[in-house]
């Protein structure tokens, strides 16, 4: 019930990453194995334009998409490569770790 307010909430993402709270609520429901409501939320995840392979596990996501009968749940900019626990990939995690270097450089100007 937090996790749906803090959804509601048009600032939450000042605050808290999206993504954490869609994670956390799949978690919920794939443990719960619910998984219908699982893929509604990631399908929500989506509408929102936040990136799914960051944010879930694709073994789950893989769990998830073959109980409710669909191909794949990761979007497209992560794909099927080698993923770590978090979905993405080792360039996309280069990529990250660049933008936020280049962030902290950008702040001590």
């Amino acid at each position: 019930r937090i996790c749906n307010s803090l959804l509601a909430h048009p600032e939450v993402g000042t605050a808290i990453r999206v993504g954490d709270i869609f994670a956390l609520l799949v978690e919920h429901h794939f443990k719960a194995r619910d998984m219908d409501q699982a893929h509604q939320l990631i399908e929500k995840m989506k509408a929102r334009g936040v990136a799914v392979g960051p944010y879930l596990d694709a073994g789950m996501l893989d769990q998830i998409a073959g109980a409710v009968g669909v191909d794949s749940l990761l979007d497209d900019r992560y794909g099927r490569g080698k993923h770590d626990s978090h979905g993405a990939d080792d360039a996309d995690m280069i990529d990250e770790d660049d933008e936020i270097e280049e962030d902290l450089a950008w702040g001590h100007k």
